[in-house]
């Protein structure tokens, strides 16, 4: 019975992938996990897209259970304002247990990854726009500094720091490492359910965790260099 419940869930996580397929929508997603909830005005102007186009891109996700829509009352205005926020659900609504795979149909594990991986590639490419920005942050920043006093105003400045470390990792110290990564996203998470307790307050800063398999990297890179050669 479990199995076959696992199974029907499949082609409605593979729709929603193809839902999430998409750069506009994902970059709402991006803005909701930062700022926590945000009306059309506000998201529209983000996405740099008319409102009609933002009410499409959201009705899509907000009829799969991704986001949640509601109506702010303006006063003197004729219509209400569309206000979003992200499921309390997301991450349940959109992944299933990998471990779970393996009682599927071949074809639905094959349909199951295929989506995910086209999502990733777009995922990739809208973050790597992010990283665009933050090269541009980075240039100007360099420009501003004239004298030792403006280096040391900008690095003493919480603001301006981007923590960033590159920390090669054995099989078992992978395993440790992803152990204590989960410890520390279920804190972060309880502190974010207790900010959100006091006040929907914007989330400004977005932490990157991301653990590259090189290994793998590497050997399908060596692996189609090999095929190119002609013998």
């Amino acid at each position: 019975m479990e199995a076959n419940t696992t199974s029907s869930q499949v082609p409605e996580k593979i729709e929603i992938f193809k839902t999430l397929n998409s750069k506009p929508r994902l970059q709402a997603l991006l803005y909701l996990f930062i700022y926590r909830k945000l009306n059309l005005t506000e998201l529209s102007k983000f996405l740099g897209k008319t409102k009609n186009t933002t009410v499409y891109h959201m009705k899509l996700m907000a009829n799969q259970g991704l986001i949640l829509e509601s109506d702010q009352i303006i006063e003197g205005s004729i219509k209400p304002l569309k206000n979003y926020e992200l499921s309390a659900d997301f991450y349940k609504t959109v992944f299933m247990d990998f471990g779970d795979l393996a009682n599927l149909p071949e074809s639905q594990i094959i349909g199951y990854s295929r989506n995910i991986f086209r999502w990733n590639t777009l995922l990739f490419e809208t973050v790597r726009e992010l990283m665009r920005e933050i090269s541009l942050f980075s240039e100007t920043s360099e420009k501003s500094i004239k004298s030792s006093q403006d280096a040391l105003q900008f690095h003493t400045n919480p603001s301006n720091h981007i923590p960033r470390d590159l920390i090669p990792l054995s099989e078992n110290g992978y395993k440790e490492y992803m152990k204590l990564y989960q410890d520390f996203k279920e804190k972060t998470l309880a502190l974010i359910e207790k900010e959100e307790l006091k006040e929907n307050i914007a989330r400004p800063y977005l932490a990157f965790n991301m653990v590259l398999p090189i290994k793998t990297l590497v050997e399908l890179r060596h692996t189609k260099g090999k095929k190119g050669k002609k013998s």
